[in-house]
């Protein structure tokens, strides 16, 4: 009846095509009226088209919360990470000042005695204090 073609599918067959699918297949062909320019649903096939909608919205709802959450845990974990690593190497920049002030108290030292340490005692002495 509808010789009107868009593209290489007309509307009746895009319908007839729509109805082999959910949320439309367990229904018969007289829940939905294809007329020339609009498509007519009778209340049950409306009211099933209407569940299928208010779930898709539901899923992409929890899709983006889903995003939007682990966005947020990733940002947290990349700042505790930098922290981390900042606390780290200023803790490693300390212990490595500290050694070296105590090499150099250790050189001075042994320059000062007589000379009889040997070399890894003052190591010893530099690293360790004692």
């Amino acid at each position: 009846m509808d010789s009107r073609n868009y593209g290489v599918v007309s509307i009746r067959s895009l319908c007839h095509f729509m109805m082999a699918e959910p949320p439309f297949a367990d229904h018969p062909m007289e829940s939905i009226k294809v007329g020339n320019t609009k498509v007519f649903l009778m209340p049950q096939a409306f009211h099933n088209l209407e569940l299928n909608r208010s779930d898709k919205l539901c899923q992409a709802d929890i899709h983006m919360q889903k995003l939007w959450r682990s966005h947020v845990a990733e940002r947290a974990f990349i700042i505790t990470y930098c922290c981390i690593l900042m606390l780290q190497s200023n803790s490693r920049r300390l212990l490595a000042q500290k050694l070296v002030e105590n090499m150099r108290n250790a050189n001075h030292w042994q320059a000062e005695s007589s000379g009889t340490q040997n070399s890894s005692s003052t190591w010893r002495l530099a690293r360790f204090g004692c």
